[in-house]
């Protein structure tokens, strides 16, 4: 199982009603999604993705079925089928924060910070959407990536975000450590801190280096009255090349 999955594969494990819902279905239905949650844990991905195509056959609006569909089809390389499934289910907070996390991983920013704005809309009292958005943006636009992880910081939940606040900010302040805003970028990193103290190791380190970057860049800048023009060119571009780490 791949690193990259464990965050989905929580939403499957961590529903409050993985196996309730299952009492509601007709005998067949229920037997069925019974066997695909043996076969998902004994990892039969071919059979439980047979399971749980029959199961959401019978029973389309079953959204706990579609989510572990989804995982079993990224579990067997098959991400565009995982976001048909759960494009199905637009209703469902857990399918569509999954939806967007699939679009995220794949480079579909745009996709992907709308299916967050629609996690927002569907549990408007967690924070988690809008640091997820912020992680999505921050690239296109670090502003309002900024914005919104600064709103996200001061919400009472945002601990329950923990590594996705830690993405979406290195996300962001990479955009802006690339737009030439180290001030900007250190002020996030030490607001990250504050908020999510387990975060101080790798804040600590990134810290260091803004401030080593900082005292080359005043360097630079005495020695570049000496050099011509080449140099000062040579030199802009070690700069560069240095603050993007």
């Amino acid at each position: 199982m791949t690193p990259a999955l464990l965050p989905l594969l929580a939403l499957w494990f961590a529903t409050p009603c993985w196996a309730d819902p299952a009492d509601a279905l007709p005998p067949l239905t229920r037997s069925l999604y019974l066997q695909a949650q043996e076969a998902a844990e004994r990892e039969d991905w071919a059979d439980a993705r047979v399971r749980l195509q029959a199961v959401l056959r019978a029973e389309p609006t079953f959204s706990q079925a579609a989510v572990q569909l989804a995982v079993v089809h990224l579990e067997l390389e098959q991400p565009v089928a995982a976001a048909g499934v759960l494009t199905a289910v637009p209703f469902d907070a857990d399918a569509v924060e999954m939806l967007g996390r699939i679009q995220l991983r794949q480079g579909d920013t745009d996709a992907a910070g709308r299916s967050f704005r629609r996690l927002q809309a569907l549990s408007p009292e967690a924070s988690r959407g809008v640091v997820l958005e912020a992680h999505a943006c921050a690239e296109q636009d670090p502003d309002r990536a900024l914005r919104l992880l600064k709103v996200s910081m001061e919400a009472p939940d945002v601990t329950e975000a923990g590594d996705d606040l830690v993405a979406a900010t290195e996300a962001v302040a990479a955009a802006l450590r690339e737009a030439g805003r180290a001030h900007d970028e250190g002020e996030l990193l030490d607001a990250l801190v504050q908020v999510y103290p387990p975060s101080e190791p790798g804040v600590a380190e990134r810290r260091a280096a803004l401030q080593l970057d900082e005292e080359a860049r005043k360097l630079a800048g005495a020695a570049a009255q000496s050099l011509d023009v080449a140099q000062r060119g040579e030199l802009s571009r070690a700069r560069q090349h240095f603050a993007r780490g």
